[in-house]
């Protein structure tokens, strides 16, 4: 059977709506086949494969009502959606990848998608995409799936770091809770102060090599992705700096933990 692309990297349905629209060829009734092929210009039943990282129990309802809604209006399409653990969907896809069961849609984050695109397991879909939905997306938060001048993906979403302030720590440091740091430099010296003062340490970090270091702006790889770019000069000051943090006190050594998302 014929697939339209080889395995295809993207984190929404809505964006698998705007794939199957533009494909082409294949005449295959099966999984990947054009849905506007066929004799007599009867349109072909196609399959697609779409799969996602534990979404269901909590999205169940709403991928079921999209995936209804479009098979509805596209009585040819079959959506056929498998949701996976993170674990389990890196396994199946390296599996996959290489051969005719690929899914045609997955979600996957970046890391992922940076290593399949490096070995050209994923479509480019700057072919499918209009300059107003290109720019309809935030310029950093689209390049981030752009790799040689393509994109393979499509972002689904994002998120942003929050500082939680204990306002009794604060006070009882003698800080005022409603003036938050405006720079690293002030949260370091904000959380010296609680430290000094309360004996606890002031600030707890998600304190990973990849967040950490780019939140310094150091990069992890170099501007073609070919080899690491953290180990420079600037690279080894923020990790003796943290070190330093460390050995204070200031920053907490473990990995903060946080059992509840609001």
């Amino acid at each position: 059977m014929k697939r339209f692309m080889k395995a295809l990297y993207m984190t929404s349905l809505a964006c698998l709506l705007l794939i199957v629209s533009a494909c082409g060829g294949g005449a295959d009734s099966n999984k990947g086949a054009d849905p506007g092929s066929g004799q007599g210009g009867k349109k072909e039943k196609v399959t697609l494969e779409f799969w996602t990282i534990a979404l269901q129990p909590n999205f169940t309802d709403y991928f079921n009502k999209l995936i209804a809604d479009y098979e509805t209006k596209n009585p040819n399409v079959k959506i056929n959606w498998q949701d996976y653990p993170m674990d389990a969907i890196q396994t199946k896809l390296l599996a996959t990848s290489a051969g005719k069961d690929a899914p045609d849609v997955v979600n996957l984050n970046t890391e992922i998608a940076s290593q399949m695109a490096t070995k050209g397991a994923l479509a480019d879909l700057k072919q499918y995409l209009s300059e107003e939905t290109q720019k309809s997306y935030f310029e950093g938060i689209f390049n981030a799936t752009v790799f040689d001048g393509k994109a393979y993906a499509l972002p689904w979403y994002t998120s942003t770091q929050v500082l939680f302030m204990n306002k009794g720590l604060l006070e009882k440091a003698g800080l005022d809770p409603a003036v938050a740091p405006k720079s690293r430099d002030e949260l370091h010296e904000m959380a010296r102060k609680i430290k000094a003062a309360t004996g606890a340490a002031g600030y707890a970090t998600e304190f990973t090599a990849k967040s950490y270091l780019a939140n310094e702006g150091i990069p992890i790889l170099n501007e073609d992705r070919s080899a690491a770019a953290f180990n420079s000069p600037e690279g080894i000051q923020v990790i003796e700096d943290a070190k330093k943090l460390i050995d204070e006190g200031v920053i907490v050594k473990e990995i903060a933990k946080f059992d509840a998302q609001v």
